[in-house]
């Protein structure tokens, strides 16, 4: 009697193991997937029209692409705004 009852604990705690191991997997697909179906319908969106002309067309150390005018954007902020994500994305 006692026998059967570890061989049950023991099939009980083999199962705990396994819905734990899957767990992890669970949630990191949960974490890409919700993000992409939120945002796939942006993929086909245009760029908004002030961000055109001073942030993309004439900005000046953006045309030749080189490292030092990638790192001017971390040293200063250009047009006013400050955001060296955006500009070294």
């Amino acid at each position: 009697m006692k026998k059967a009852k570890r061989e049950a604990r023991k099939k009980k705690a083999q199962k705990t193991d396994e819905k734990k191991d899957k767990s992890p997997w669970f949630i990191f697909l949960i974490l890409v997937a919700v993000p992409l179906v939120l945002y796939w319908q942006a993929t086909s969106f245009d760029l908004v029209w002030d961000d055109i002309d001073p942030h993309l067309i004439s900005n000046p150390h953006l045309i030749p692409a080189s490292s030092d005018n990638l790192l001017y954007f971390w040293n200063a902020p250009y047009e006013g705004l400050y955001i060296p994500v955006a500009y070294n994305g």
